[in-house]
């Protein structure tokens, strides 16, 4: 019997991070620089688990999303550090990990914020952001002096098959048959489209108490693209929890920021507003405090291919 699913909706640890070798080398030269640096991607390419990465390896100090709370509650026991941050009267010959910040979630980011951040690089302290490219439209348009000084951008456009293959050996182990593993490698460059897949398949297997991963769990069709859920009558949806709803549905594992990247929410608040009323009818279930995903308790039914 398979044992626990080690495909969670949640950023890559550094344990089973793979891909964007290059991304990432490139990103720990950019370092040593002084300068921004952006790690830009759609929803689902891995810019949250590149950032973790990143940190994990540098240290340094990270901020899950741009804004005042999350920068209070991340230093609060390193006042020390910042002081040092904000005072030092002289250029550091080498950067070291005292003086790299990561940060997430820059759409809910205030001019106070994009001020601090600024006087951090002033005083040669390294930025990285990562970001969509709907995010890294609103910071041209609202804070075009701090892309002025970015001075490195990399993109993240997908892992390559073999990256594919890889991250699923190494989850896995020899729980999936190699047809299968190169039938979603062929198929696949998003890692969160990836993490998808074989969340479905490793439960499937479970369910009918399977050993391995065949290729008979495989649809007719080749691997479905999305699930559909089958809504209970009594509930009535509203547009916009519809549309949420639907944008889960393909995107397991979202955080709030993903809807306001997609459109699907004006602000930070109206997405968690949505988000927990979703929760109340129990057709969405939080996970790590942050990702969001269809219940499982909510059944799914394969579309046609």
């Amino acid at each position: 019997m398979l044992g626990e699913n080690p495909f969670e909706f949640t950023p890559a640890s550094k344990k089973w991070f793979t891909g964007y070798s290059n991304e990432v080398t490139a990103v720990k030269n950019s370092i040593k620089k002084e300068g921004f640096t952006l790690i830009v991607g759609d929803t689902g390419y891995g810019k949250t688990s590149v950032l973790n990465y990143l940190h994990s390896e540098l240290d340094g100090l990270y901020l899950p999303e741009a804004s005042h709370e999350a920068l209070g509650e991340s230093v609060r026991h390193r006042m020390n550090l910042i002081e040092k941050w904000l005072l030092k009267p002289h250029p550091l010959q080498k950067i070291t990990s005292k003086d790299l910040m990561f940060v997430d979630e820059v759409s809910v980011m205030e001019p106070r914020i994009e001020v601090f951040f600024k006087r951090l690089a002033d005083r040669h302290t390294k930025i990285v952001f990562a970001l969509t490219q709907t995010e890294l439209s609103m910071l041209k348009e609202r804070f075009p002096t701090l892309i002025d000084r970015v001075t490195l951008q990399v993109s993240l456009n997908g892992l390559t098959k073999e990256d594919v293959m890889r991250l699923i050996q190494r989850r896995a182990g020899n729980a999936f048959d190699s047809q299968v593993i190169e039938h979603i490698a062929e198929r696949y460059v998003k890692p969160r489209d990836v993490v998808r897949v074989c969340n479905d398949l490793w439960n499937s297997a479970v369910e009918q108490g399977l050993e391995r991963i065949g290729k008979e769990l495989l649809s007719e069709g080749g691997i479905v693209e999305k699930a559909t859920v089958e809504m209970k009558p009594e509930i009535e949806l509203a547009p916009s929890q519809r549309k949420v709803l639907e944008y889960l549905e393909a995107h397991q594992g979202s955080e709030r920021k993903d809807l306001l990247s997609s459109g699907l929410a004006a602000s930070s608040n109206s997405a968690g507003n949505v988000l927990l009323s979703l929760m109340k009818t129990g057709l969405v279930e939080r996970r790590e405090g942050r990702y969001y995903r269809i219940s499982p308790s909510q059944k799914p039914q394969q579309m046609d291919a």
